[in-house]
């Protein structure tokens, strides 16, 4: 009979001393939790709401009768902005997606504790929209920052900020496009740990500013540029790099190199080679031609040698408020003449004003 049936077994809510006062959650673990989460996943997906991942999340708080995080009020979606332009009148297109609409979540000089990040580990995946991540001035736990970690590997975010924060998380999001690190006393195995080249295919925009990186780190960024990327802004202000000299491993990584003749020779063996797999293929009739090897564009000087051309997308290269001086005055103009579409942002440097009047008058790719 119907009425002597089993019924299936209900895994309880969790629940938590205090219900009504958000800042009780600190305490506790969120294995319990977890499991609810986990074991009513296909339940709860019903009577979650997918307008943003705010009201999702004020429903499954009043399912587990707790009080909402009071940031997570508001919403905080609406039709995505353009980059800020950093030069004024001049454009920046390749930068700037005014056509699509997103979704946004921001914390900012407030605490975020692992049961929220818990609950909105389990609500990300219900909002596609949803692919930019904001923490600003935020102390973290290293329990909060493994959930976070995981938010991060586990949804397509297109920008992430990660800005002012005690902790850095390892960054895996291959989506990425832009992320953005200032005032987080990034280490030199940090930063190593994060730009690994190769890495971050579609990624477009560095920004380390207000880090202590030093002499030390700027070959880890030369590393990550010399490998294939898409990077078109690199954020460097107030790095604590005391002399042009210093960026030199990074400097090398861009614009023009002039190949001696064994360069040159082993550049022509892998142009052919690449050439005879492209011909194979088309020979073969593949719907999809795919090569593995990438040449950079090579070009013949007016003395007929030949250049290739290191990572020409690069648009800006920001570098306000670090030690220059004029004796670094000479390698900056051979590095503008080299690379006359890359602006080169030196505000609140230590130059002569002298000097920066002459180097404004002579260049246009260089802001002071």
């Amino acid at each position: 009979m119907r009425g002597n049936q089993k019924q299936q077994q209900q895994v309880p809510i969790p629940t938590y001393p205090f219900p009504y006062s958000f800042w009780s959650y600190n305490n506790f673990e969120t294995k319990e939790l977890e499991t609810y989460l986990s074991s009513q996943s296909q339940t709860l997906q019903t009577q979650i709401p997918k307008t943003c991942i705010q009201d999702g999340y004020q429903q499954l708080c009043k399912i587990l009768n707790q009080y909402p995080h009071p940031l997570l009020h508001a919403k905080q979606s609406k039709q995505q902005q353009p980059i800020t332009n950093l030069l004024g009148e001049q454009s920046i297109d390749s930068i700037k997606n005014t056509s699509e609409i997103t979704q946004f979540l921001v914390f900012q000089n407030t605490q975020i504790d692992a049961i929220t990040l818990t609950l909105l580990q389990f609500l990300w995946p219900f909002y596609q929209n949803l692919n930019v991540f904001k923490l600003y001035n935020i102390k973290f736990s290293e329990t909060e920052m493994e959930i976070l970690q995981k938010i991060i590997e586990n949804n397509k975010l297109i920008k992430l900020f990660i800005e002012y924060t005690n902790i850095i998380p390892q960054i895996n999001c291959p989506t990425l496009t832009q992320i953005y690190l200032r005032g987080n006393q990034i280490t030199q195995s940090k930063l190593n740990q994060i730009f690994q080249p190769g890495t971050f295919q579609a990624l477009q925009v560095i920004e380390l500013s207000d880090n202590p990186l030093g002499k030390d780190s700027i070959q880890i960024l030369a590393n990550f540029m010399s490998k294939k990327n898409s990077i078109q802004y690199i954020g460097l202000s107030r790095c604590e790099i005391a002399a042009w000299e210093d960026l030199k491993p990074l400097i090398e990584t861009i614009g023009p190199e002039k190949l001696n003749e064994a360069k040159l020779q082993a550049y022509r063996e892998l142009e052919e080679k690449r050439d005879k797999q492209i011909k194979d293929q088309l020979k073969a009739k593949k719907k999809e031609v795919v090569t593995e090897i990438e040449l950079e564009p090579l070009i013949q000087n007016t003395d007929g040698s030949y250049s290739i051309i290191h990572n020409q997308q690069l648009q800006i290269l920001f570098l306000a408020v670090n030690p220059f001086k004029d004796s670094d005055k000479d390698q900056i103009e051979r590095f503008i003449q080299a690379n006359p579409n890359v602006y080169v942002v030196l505000q609140g440097c230590s130059f002569e004003t002298k000097t920066k009047e002459r180097l404004k008058k002579r260049y246009n790719n260089i802001i002071f």
